[in-house]
């Protein structure tokens, strides 16, 4: 009689985090004109987020260990770890004003599709294949009725010369204004303008508000005419 040997295999089903690499990946909106994410890759260890700064040749940046990623579930995730530089160091741009480092930071779980980063970048798609937010280059149709509005109410003319007997007065001058692609999320609200009497060397510094869909306005004092600037 023959020995019979049975063998049997057991396959065991496992799931598998399968490795995902994002090239440029598109996000929403920034506040930053330095720090531009060029890839993010993403593995059951870690998340690697790579740095593609853009600035002055030999100025410097630094990143520090309180940086941190916000998933869209409102979890925050710290750095871990850092390439191509020290935390805290300063990382002098070189003559092309470009250089790129790599931030880790704990893995993220598949099912997350956006995150922030450090209050710098929002928006910033984990799906390969998205495209850029697109900012319309028009301006809303009921923020243009509003300037309308507002343009309606002014009713005095711009002096005619500088002999006009209105050079000098305590009125005040009615600015607004909208800012294309503004975001609540970029982290200001408010701006401000300085203006300044030339006569007596008084400092006028007024605040700006901004509204959520980018809106601004303010009632300035013009005492005389007179170049100045707002900052936002």
């Amino acid at each position: 009689m023959k020995n019979t040997i049975l063998v049997f295999l057991l396959l065991i089903g496992s799931k598998v985090f399968a490795q995902r690499i994002i090239e440029s990946p598109a996000f929403e909106v920034s506040n930053s004109g330095i720090i531009h994410i060029s890839k993010i890759e993403l593995n059951k260890n870690e998340t690697r987020i790579h740095i593609h700064n853009k600035f002055i040749p030999n100025w410097w940046v630094t990143f520090g260990k309180d940086i941190f990623i916000q998933l869209d579930s409102n979890v925050k995730l710290n750095v871990v770890g850092i390439e191509g530089a020290k935390f805290d160091e300063k990382i002098t741009m070189p003559e092309s004003a470009e250089k790129t480092i790599v931030l880790l930071f704990p893995p993220i779980n598949e099912e997350i599709k956006k995150i922030d980063y450090n209050n710098e970048v929002f928006g910033i798609s984990l799906v390969e294949g998205t495209e850029k937010a697109n900012k319309s280059k028009e301006i809303p149709e009921d923020v243009t009725k509003w300037i309308g509005r507002e343009l309606k109410k002014s009713t005095k003319k711009p002096l005619a010369n500088f002999n006009s007997k209105d050079f000098f007065n305590k009125s005040t001058g009615r600015l607004i204004g909208y800012i294309k692609g503004y975001d609540v999320r970029l982290g200001f609200k408010t701006g401000i303008v300085y203006t300044q009497n030339d006569i007596t060397r008084e400092d006028y510094p007024v605040v700006i508000e901004v509204y959520p869909d980018g809106r601004f306005e303010a009632n300035i004092p013009l005492t005389n005419p007179t170049y100045s600037y707002l900052v936002f």
